[in-house]
């Protein structure tokens, strides 16, 4: 059953069939998020994906950064 249906203006129908989401800094125990840790946290999201579903598009909407300290 599809979570939900979209209609391309090619008239071709995708369908969203799974959605996961995670913590960003669930196991973050002390520190201040960084750009070097946001990078490697997206890299490994998007190596755990792609190992997941072999032979399927992955695809990551990146996330908006901001770094008040700079």
């Amino acid at each position: 059953m599809a979570l939900a249906r979209v209609l391309l203006t090619s008239g071709r129908s995708v369908d969203l069939d799974e959605l996961r989401m995670s913590s960003t800094y669930g196991g973050l125990l002390e520190g201040y998020p960084c750009r070097i840790l946001n990078d490697r946290r997206i890299d490994g999201l998007l190596r755990t994906s792609e190992q997941a579903f072999p032979g399927t598009p992955v695809h990551l909407i990146p996330p908006p950064r901001e770094y008040p300290d700079q």
